[in-house]
């Protein structure tokens, strides 16, 4: 089975598929929460089906992987002592992200730390460049005519961007601007 891995294409390797969701998942993590929860989803994904085919993720250390085994476990034993474990259960549904880790550690284990953190901080970079022009500027390239929420801030002659999409972007608050 080894030697059939090293002949299939590159982009039908697991790994390759583990390195470029991690790269898309660091760099949608500067800005989007839909895209961080889409990377996560899928990392989450391609690791159950490698466990499922029986091909776990790389091993990693111990010391590594037991704070999230431990944070997993006291959450199971919280849910049990819970006087209706099935209703804490179902509340815990959404908090799957408690298994990203799983996922996300034996990914990070096939690329350079350096690469990785150059990724992140490229988007960090290119978001806060961007939330910088809005600012000054009032632009807001991703809305067009009258979808556009940039309002003068305060009477400061810098702009703000009202809106969950945005707001956070101008460095001018989340709030209605002053007269």
């Amino acid at each position: 089975m080894g030697e059939r891995a090293d002949r299939s294409p590159h982009w039908r390797r697991v790994n390759s598929w583990q390195v470029v969701l991690l790269y898309g998942l660091l760099v949608s993590s500067s800005f989007t929460v839909a895209g961080m929860e889409f990377f996560t989803i899928l990392l989450m994904g391609l690791a159950l089906g490698m466990w499922l085919q029986g091909r776990p993720p790389r091993a990693l250390p111990l010391w590594l992987t037991a704070p999230f085994v431990l944070l997993v476990l006291w959450a199971l034993i919280v849910m049990l002592a819970n006087p209706q474990p099935l209703r804490t259960l179902s509340h815990m549904a959404s908090e799957y992200r408690v298994f990203a880790p799983f996922a996300i550690l034996p990914a990070l284990s096939l690329v350079r730390p350096r690469r990785a953190l150059a990724t992140y901080g490229i988007g960090m970079a290119l978001w806060a460049l961007y939330g910088v022009v809005q600012y000054q500027f009032g632009v807001d390239w991703f809305r067009t005519g009258a979808d556009k929420l940039i309002r003068p801030f305060a009477g400061t002659g810098s702009f703000h961007a009202m809106g969950y999409f945005t707001h956070h972007l101008t460095f001018a608050g989340d709030g209605e601007p002053q007269p």
